[in-house]
């Protein structure tokens, strides 16, 4: 007898949880910032948001409706969230939308749709919206027709397309509008136009994006208020002369995590006010004179994780850099003073990363009494005499001629470069906060399953 009314209250259990609808929670403690937030959660593995089923009170200003199952949202499903600007519907099985949905959301200025199964938008429907900002990534858009959005009321200020199934020679941009902050990484980009009205973007992010050049109409469309460029994790295999000659507000430009070989040393010119360039992790194994020297404003540099063997003294005349960072290259020696000659041609900088370079001992010596010398910051923690930093030969004399390189740098690597990956691979969390962030790309989330 127990055990039957055991097995019925069971069954009843999962019965209320399979019957169960979307549940939602209202938050009032932001009140006071006008905002009343609804948080919405289900069991369900399929559910249609219908008309009544939310926003019953009517007053709520930020809707939180994320991973809760939904399939379809009918026509009039939002018809209650007119005050609603904030509104998440990420994480759901939503695989279109249909037009008008949006109608009574006059007020709606943030959206997300993020990690759906959404492969198209209905034209217009966002056109009585206020909205400013889109997430798409995480969609299985293959075309995107950018004039869905070039009608909002007011002007849009970022669009979110990462990680979708989108080609750059199929995008529409003819009627692109004006907004600061686009986001196509993770797509196919290698052959993108991108024509249209762009002159507002400010923030252009194509990490990932297969890229075989420097995309060419950074060069012919009016991008004069860009202000940061991320161009990392593609195939790029070299940076042409006067390449962003036309991006004269950019601040920080990311190359990081490609395969350039080369940089013309024009590549730069007309960078009046970047501050912040990031080349690791590419192939370069030479920097052209001058290079650097057209970038008044400079003030960081990443170059580690390259081939280079040297630094001329005079590669950073004229900028303002203060943090160089040259680790984890193919360096075995510099000239006597090289440094302290950079140093006193740089007077801002104070902080030189070195570390994990092929150092002949005895150049290394010289290189770190120089440093003494400048008053320059540098990794002390890896030269305190605790670890395995160099390679010598037993008459202790720095060679500097280039014949020597190669048997250093493989003493180097059979000596000490081991150690430092088991080092890597014992602490690796350590590593990367000492290193900065991880070098390998962030992937893109597996879209929903349809099921």
């Amino acid at each position: 007898m127990h055990f039957r009314v055991l097995a019925l209250a069971v069954w009843c259990a999962l019965i209320n949880i399979i019957d169960s609808k979307v549940v939602c929670l209202y938050d009032d403690s932001l009140k006071t910032f006008k905002i009343r937030r609804l948080t919405c959660y289900s069991t369900l593995s399929h559910n249609v948001l219908r008309r009544d089923d939310l926003f019953k009170e009517g007053d709520y200003t930020a809707a939180t409706i994320r991973r809760c199952q939904i399939t379809q949202i009918d026509v009039d499903g939002l018809f209650n969230a007119k005050l609603v600007w904030d509104l998440n519907l990420s994480e759901n099985k939503l695989k279109s939308l249909p037009l008008g949905v949006f109608d009574m959301n006059t007020h709606l200025e943030d959206l997300d749709l993020s990690q759906n199964l959404l492969t198209e938008l209905p034209a217009g429907i966002f056109n009585r919206t206020k909205l400013r900002n889109l997430h798409l990534g995480g969609n299985n858009f293959k075309n995107f027709d950018t004039g869905l959005i070039s009608y909002s009321p007011r002007e849009m200020v970022s669009l979110d397309l990462t990680c979708n199934s989108l080609i750059g020679k199929n995008l529409n941009y003819d009627i692109l509008c004006d907004m600061a902050i686009l986001d196509l990484s993770g797509n196919d980009m290698n052959e993108i136009t991108f024509m249209g009205n762009v002159k507002s973007l400010q923030y252009l992010h194509m990490k990932q994006c297969s890229l075989k050049n420097v995309p060419d109409f950074l060069s012919t469309v009016d991008l004069s208020k860009l202000l940061v460029l991320d161009l990392p994790y593609n195939e790029i295999t070299g940076i042409g002369n006067a390449t962003f000659h036309k991006l004269v507000l950019l601040k920080t430009l990311d190359l990081s995590n490609n395969r350039i070989e080369y940089i013309h040393r024009n590549a730069f010119v007309n960078l009046q006010i970047l501050e912040k360039i990031k080349l690791n992790n590419n192939r370069l194994n030479y920097l052209s004179l001058g290079v650097f020297q057209n970038i008044p404003a400079l003030n960081e540099l990443d170059l580690s994780h390259n081939l280079l063997r040297d630094i001329h003294p005079n590669s950073f005349d004229n900028t303002t850099l203060k943090q160089l960072i040259i680790s984890n290259n193919r360096i075995t020696f510099l000239n006597p003073n090289q440094m302290s000659t950079m140093l006193s041609n740089v007077k801002s900088l104070k902080d030189i990363d070195f570390s994990e370079n092929p150092w002949q001992c005895a150049c290394l010596r010289d290189l770190l009494n120089e440093l003494r010398n400048q008053l320059c910051q540098y990794n002390y923690y890896d030269y305190n005499g605790q670890n395995a930093v160099c390679v010598t030969t037993p008459e202790f004399i720095c060679k500097r001629y280039e014949a020597a390189n190669e048997l250093f740098i493989n003493m180097y690597d059979d000596l000490i470069a081991p150690h430092l990956t088991q080092k890597k691979l014992l602490f690796p969390d350590i590593i990367e906060i000492m290193e900065g962030a991880p070098r390998i790309p962030v992937p893109c989330r597996p879209r929903p399953s349809d099921e």
